[in-house]
């Protein structure tokens, strides 16, 4: 048996002839086919949501409109200045006279928004749905927020009302609201909020209740960035603190939110972020809105800290994925943005010490990864941890390793004894310039240099994962700083080293460190200029 709906539908589909069928659907489908379409429109759960909270229905028919011919009209109001456009208003483009004008008009005052539908794509397919209509914003509110009125012919005059609303409740309380531009590095910038004397001066907060970051982490990291750099900005003693962040970048590589957060903090389970990273998920998923996360009181109760072993694994497991990111294609439309680097990774264990663990687990594990060899279960990427344990050496990573150890040890809550590591001083800051860019776009957020003898890194880049079980002759650095503007690095390396190198004639590549291909043919390490030093 039919539904009411569906009856009115097929009244309203019986009503209109082929010709008047093919106006509403212009495209290459049977008329079968668009009558189809036609209905399922109707019955459409949003089409009968505003069609029964519209006196008149003359914002249904727009919706209608839309629907068949993916145009935004203007408000009546305004009608008047684009006369051009009357005649569209109940003819197919086909039937317009003066196309070249209409066109011109168009392209004049209008903006199109090539995220709901492109041309080609939807001759090419058939199809006439956008994506993301406008109307599923607006029905939202109806009811809800706001009713439709009979003067309300359009879907600009129903939302003027809203945004008047919201104009006016800001108005209102704009003593309590500061706008506030910072440009540079997330991470960076995030890092120098709390202490930046600078703030004080206009009375800018140096915590937050709440942040709202989009998908700012879809290319910085996702929860493990978000842990890491925006947690602390939260308020500690409010129990309302929270992050709020979408994931739009590559949704269908994720099974589900567990899948996506695992890929970025390699926590089996939502639930053991809170023992590994002092964060609690309260709600949302991948491809629903309003995924959020709330710090956690620290340091953590001892129920939810988690043994040694685990923690150092996981560590560990961390310390190889930071180095040796995923491998992803280096032309994938959805790509996993993995841009976290050492200096990430000494966050890390200041994190887990302010969250209880023991310091002294900590030193011992650094003091043993600076001596370029390590004991593990732990793997790179994709395999992570192996049955048994095997000896990795880890010396092509040990001169970014022992900067990163250098700047951060004023701020670790413990000494760290090594007799290789050097000084903060003996680090100075290099630049090399790039030749020829080779391997397609730049993706600035994993590329590395690689420092060999080899005139041509190409293949021991690539086979980095299979070599750490060796004594490979190369060093790589994650940690620089790219302009694509002049395709300059900056990085830091330990001086003493540098002019070892530079003896021996060693050469440096650009190279990506999600497939490792060499991004520019390599020079020799003669050609690094000097900038500055740390003294």
């Amino acid at each position: 048996m039919k539904s009411r709906a569906e009856e009115e539908a097929d009244a309203i589909i019986a009503s209109q002839s082929d010709g008047e069928i093919h106006e509403r659907f212009p495209g290459p489908q049977t008329i079968q086919e668009k009558r189809k379409m036609f209905r399922e429109m109707l019955t459409s759960p949003l089409y009968k949501r505003l069609a029964r909270h519209s006196d008149n229905e003359k914002i249904a028919n727009e919706f209608l409109t839309y629907e068949s011919l993916k145009i935004m009209m203007p408000p009546l109001p305004l009608m008047d200045a684009h006369k051009v456009m009357q005649p569209f208003l109940n003819q197919t483009f086909d039937q317009v006279g003066d196309k070249e004008g209409f066109q011109r008009h168009i392209t004049d005052h209008f903006k199109a928004n090539p995220t709901f539908v492109d041309k080609d794509w939807v001759e090419n397919t058939g199809l006439r749905l956008a994506m993301g209509s406008p109307y599923q914003v607006y029905s939202n509110y109806i009811g809800d927020v706001l009713e439709i009125t009979p003067g309300d012919n359009t879907i600009f005059d129903f939302m003027k009302a809203y945004f008047v609303r919201i104009a006016d409740a800001l108005s209102a309380t704009k003593q309590y609201i500061k706008l506030e531009y910072i440009v540079g590095e997330v991470c960076r910038v995030a890092q120098s909020l709390p202490i930046d004397q600078e703030r004080a001066k206009f009375n800018f907060p140096t915590t937050f209740d709440r942040v709202l970051l989009s998908n700012i982490p879809d290319y910085t990291g996702g929860p493990l960035f978000v842990s890491l750099y925006i947690m602390p900005l939260l308020k500690r003693d409010v129990s309302h603190s929270s992050v709020k962040f979408n994931v739009l970048l590559n949704c269908s590589k994720f099974k589900d939110y567990t899948d996506y957060a695992k890929t970025y903090t390699l926590l089996p389970t939502l639930e053991s972020h809170k023992s590994f990273l002092g964060v609690s998920h309260q709600l949302g998923s991948v491809y629903e809105e309003d995924p959020r996360w709330a710090p956690l009181k620290l340091p953590l109760s001892t129920p939810l800290l988690a043994t040694q072993d685990e923690v150092i694994s996981w560590l560990t497991q961390i310390f190889f994925f930071f180095v040796l990111p995923l491998p992803e294609g280096s032309q994938t439309s959805m790509r996993i943005d993995l841009p976290l680097n050492l200096l990430s990774f000494m966050e890390l264990i200041k994190r887990l010490v302010l969250m209880g663990y023991p310091a002294h687990w900590f030193s011992t594990l650094l003091a043993t990864l600076l001596t370029g060899k390590i004991t593990t279960h732990a793997r790179p990427p994709p395999v992570y941890k192996a049955a048994s344990k095997t000896q990795m050496s880890i010396k092509p990573f040990l001169p970014e390793l022992e900067f990163a150890v250098a700047i951060y040890q004023p701020l670790l809550p413990f000494s760290i004894t090594s007799p290789t590591l050097p000084l903060l001083s003996n680090f100075k800051k290099y630049k090399v310039t790039a030749g020829i860019i080779m391997h397609g776009s730049m993706q600035a957020s994993c590329l590395g240099l690689i420092f060999s003898p080899y005139p041509s890194p190409t293949q021991l880049a690539q086979s980095l994962r299979d070599i750490l079980n060796k004594d490979p002759q190369c060093y790589l650095i994650s940690t620089i700083e790219w302009s694509s503007d002049y395709y300059e690095a900056v990085f830091w390396f330990n001086s003493t080293l540098m002019d070892e190198l530079k003896k021996k004639e060693w050469r440096v590549s650009l190279v990506r460190t999600d497939n490792w291909m060499v991004s520019f043919k390599s020079k020799l390490l003669t050609k690094a200029r000097e900038l500055e030093n740390m003294a």
